[in-house]
Parts: structure tokens; sequence; C-alpha cells
């Protein structure tokens, strides 16, 4: 049995392309598959070195923040447990308000939540509600800041009422930080 030129042309270019399917399949395919993961994987690890020459960057620049802040007002001192900080703070806080003729109404500890920088830490708040006159108020929010222990005053409300006269408001949220701990963890839950 005799193929005709044309069949054997046919035949070939069939054979052919699908020789040209199996390269494809079997050889470029995979070999774009390797070099796209490959990619991906050199991107990966060189954002994993920026970011470790980032954070030891900021380690460098804050051993030297620290040290200049030490030479100026003294070393640094270990965080106080959630409780035994909270009670010192509050205290301050009653003492300061005292002292700036503020009328304390209500001085309310929330729950800790843990610092993101530093799984030591936990961020404590207390919620502060009093009353005071206007130039009261203010000398008050001033002496918040030299208060030893508090992070930042925030989510400052000043509100007045034409019945009080010239009392005002005051409502603010006073930050601080806090030993993280398992007080009051209960034992099975290591």
């Amino acid at each position: 049995m005799t193929i005709s030129q044309r069949d054997r042309r046919a035949l070939w270019l069939g054979g052919f392309g699908l020789g040209l399917l199996v390269v494809y399949f079997l050889a470029v395919e995979p070999l774009w598959a390797w070099y796209a993961d490959l990619a991906s994987s050199h991107q990966s690890a060189a954002a994993d070195l920026s970011r470790l020459i980032s954070n030891n960057r900021k380690a460098d620049y804050y051993a030297v923040c620290v040290a200049e802040m030490e030479e100026r007002v003294g070393p640094l001192t270990e965080p106080k447990p959630y409780s035994e900080q909270i009670s010192v703070v509050t205290e301050r806080l009653t003492a300061t308000a005292q002292g700036n003729g503020i009328d304390l109404k209500g001085a309310t500890p929330v729950a800790p939540v843990a610092w993101p920088d530093d799984p030591r830490l936990q961020r404590a708040a207390i919620l502060v509600d009093a009353e005071a006159e206007w130039t009261n108020a203010l000398q008050f929010i001033n002496a918040l800041y030299r208060v030893e222990g508090i992070l930042s005053v925030e989510q400052f409300e000043l509100s007045g009422d034409a019945k009080k006269g010239n009392k005002l408001t005051l409502k603010l949220v006073v930050s601080l930080l806090a030993q993280a701990g398992q007080e009051g963890a209960s034992p099975w839950s290591r």
C-alpha cells in the first residue's frame, strides 16, 4: 500500500503538530510554572530580607534614642503588673484631679489589650468622667501628661450645659502600659 505525497505531508504535519503539543505540555509549561514559583519565592525572600533589615535599623535607632533618654531622665524601669499599674495610675490621676480643681465623677479601668510591638506589654485604659471649669479642665489635661505611668490622653470630649453655669462635662480615656501576664488565668489554660 502506497501513501500519496499529499497524505504523507498531512501525516508529517499532524505528527509535527502533535510533537509541538507534547513539547509544550511536557517541557515549556512546567518550565514556566517553575519560573513563576521561583520568582514568587524570590519576591517573598526579598520582602523578608527587607523587613529584617528594617527591623535591625529600627532596633539600632531605638537603642540610641533610649540611651539618650536614659541620660536625661534616668534608667528605664521594668513594667508593673496590670493590677499594680492600674492602681498606681488611678491614685495619681485622682490626686491630679483634686490638685487641679476637677470634680471627678468616675475613673473606670478597662480590660487590657495586647501591645502589638512587644508581647511582654499590654495596653490598658482608664475611662475618666469629670466636671470642671474651662481653665481647670485645660490645666488638668496638661497635668495628666506629666503623671508617671500615663502613656497618652485620648478620646477627649468636652461639653457644656447652660444650666450648670461655668461647669463643663469632661470625658476622656487615659492609656497606660502594663506587664503582660497570666493574672486571673486558669491554671489549665497554659
